[in-house]
């Protein structure tokens, strides 16, 4: 068993003649993401907020091993041009970009410092600092004009 307890200690747990252990609580919350709270208490969500999940990985793990962890999820999954579009989709639904971070994905998905190292220098040369900043000095003003 994963929980490494026998049937009869779950029985005795889920019958009520035996409490589960402060080690047992915190081995389920890790193993199946249940909130510790819902366990000892049954009240609020029974699901672990993943946000604090998260956190705990970090704390754990380090913030690097975690950002590699998700990245090479993502690209097992495919998930991570579904990132990047909704990322971006809510400043646009238009097609050409969704092919540009579609492109853009496929070239950091390859995994090759080179073929990286030379997107990188083109996209360099294709914004350079003072168009980004121009953009982003457009983009707010058009932000604060709406709010406004």
């Amino acid at each position: 068993m994963p929980l490494g307890i026998d049937r009869g200690h779950i029985a005795g747990i889920e019958t009520g003649s035996r409490n589960p252990s402060e080690p047992l609580i915190k081995l389920i919350h890790f193993i199946y993401c249940v909130n510790e709270t819902w366990l000892k208490t049954g009240e609020g969500e029974m699901q672990a907020n993943p946000e604090e999940f998260i956190a705990r990985q970090i704390a754990c793990l380090g913030q690097q091993a975690i950002i590699d962890a998700f990245l090479n999820i993502m690209k097992e999954c495919s998930l991570g041009i579904t990132l990047l579009q909704q990322l971006h989709r809510a400043g646009s639904n238009d097609p050409e970009l969704s092919r540009m971070i579609k492109v853009l994905h496929d070239i950091w998905s390859a995994d090759d410092d080179k073929l990286k190292a030379w997107a990188s220098i083109q996209f360099d040369r294709a914004f350079p600092a003072d168009v980004v900043e121009e953009a982003q000095k457009k983009q707010k003003d058009t932000g604060q004009a709406s709010a406004g």
